[in-house]
């Protein structure tokens, strides 16, 4: 599979070797590989918001049910990326996505993004 999306495939196939993967890493128990797969099919441009959204949900429970085993260099990139992602696309948030978002950057430490991002600020 890795040598596959070495090789430049189109995106859409890419899109389906990076889900594919990231079942793989997960049936492994390699929550580090799962995630960072997970968050490469979210950076597709004809990915739909509601995987960034279940995507940034996935992540947030991994923590809670203290699944994720991958070390704090390797989340701060995953966790940061997705948020970008998703702060990119705001405009089609709802709130549940907006919640998923702010907890994106609770567990990145940032306590104060959360609030701009629901627009307390």
């Amino acid at each position: 599979m890795r040598r596959f999306l070495e090789s430049g495939p189109p995106a859409d196939e890419a899109a389906k070797a990076w889900s594919e993967l990231a079942r793989i890493y997960e049936r492994q128990g390699e929550w580090g590989g799962a995630a960072q797969a997970q968050v490469r099919i979210c950076t597709f441009s004809g990915t739909g918001f509601r995987v960034l959204s279940e995507t940034a949900n996935w992540l947030n429970s991994l923590l809670y049910r203290n699944t994720l085993a991958i070390d704090s260099e390797e989340k701060r990139v995953v966790y940061t990326e997705l948020a970008h992602l998703m702060e990119s696309r705001v405009s089609e948030a709802d709130p549940t996505d907006l919640s998923r978002l702010a907890w994106l950057f609770l567990h990145l430490g940032d306590e104060k993004k959360p609030l701009i991002t629901l627009g307390a600020a």
